[in-house]
């Protein structure tokens, strides 16, 4: 590989990330500090989305944490994105939130749905009832974290809230179609993994903006 190429390394760590490919993400991105330029800020992405979809909050912690000293790169709102949802999926909320409240960036929806997922897992009803209560300020046509918390009352026989919750997502979801929300709230609430469409919606919006970032920076 011609190591002044830096598309070509970004390309193969991008690729090698959003196809699940952990370790051969860390094993190309340890060949690139050996042998071509600095990493920038999409090669920095794709690293720390290797390290969100394998759970490696330990590398992902020292990669995102050292990322102006070492590298001479800013974070950018997908770094921030990509190590609160690391956090989330290790269970690491507090440390999640705190993230989310003091980075330099407006928290998008997602994030707050990122940390709603963790907290709905791992059983934390206040936080739920918190950070779905910000989600629908955000985007009040949203049935999502009316039917998160449904589930979670259903769990503690509170019978009248699922009621309630239920009621007001069916109207939510007669207004807005063509995303199936009960399914991923279902999706949130066994824990199960969706990697595949995790994957495919993050190189299909983070790699346009670090691209538009690069350009612009």
């Amino acid at each position: 590989m011609d190591t002044k190429d830096m598309i070509s390394w970004n390309t193969i760590i991008m690729g090698l990330s959003c196809n699940g490919r952990v370790f051969q993400t860390l094993e190309m991105f340890k060949e690139l500090l050996k042998e071509g330029p600095a990493p920038d800020r999409i090669t920095l992405t794709g690293v720390l989305l290797a390290c969100k979809y394998g759970g490696l909050i330990d590398e992902g912690m020292i990669i995102f944490s050292s990322m102006e000293k070492a590298y001479g790169v800013t974070p950018g709102y997908d770094h921030y994105a990509c190590i609160i949802d690391l956090l989330c999926r290790v269970g690491k909320l507090k440390e999640a939130i705190d993230i989310t409240n003091t980075m330099p960036y407006e928290p998008s929806y997602s994030i707050w749905e990122a940390i709603l997922r963790a907290s709905a897992i791992h059983e934390d009803l206040s936080l739920t009832e918190r950070v779905a209560g910000r989600m629908m300020e955000m985007e009040p046509q949203s049935s999502l974290p009316y039917l998160v918390l449904a589930q979670k009352y259903e769990r503690r026989g509170r019978l009248e809230a699922v009621v309630r919750m239920r009621k007001i997502a069916r109207l939510k979801q007669e207004d807005f179609t063509g995303k199936s929300e009960t399914l991923e709230a279902a999706a949130m609430d066994s824990g199960r993994s969706e990697f595949r469409r995790d994957a495919t919606i993050d190189c299909c919006i983070m790699i346009p903006r670090e691209l538009k970032a690069s350009d612009c920076g």
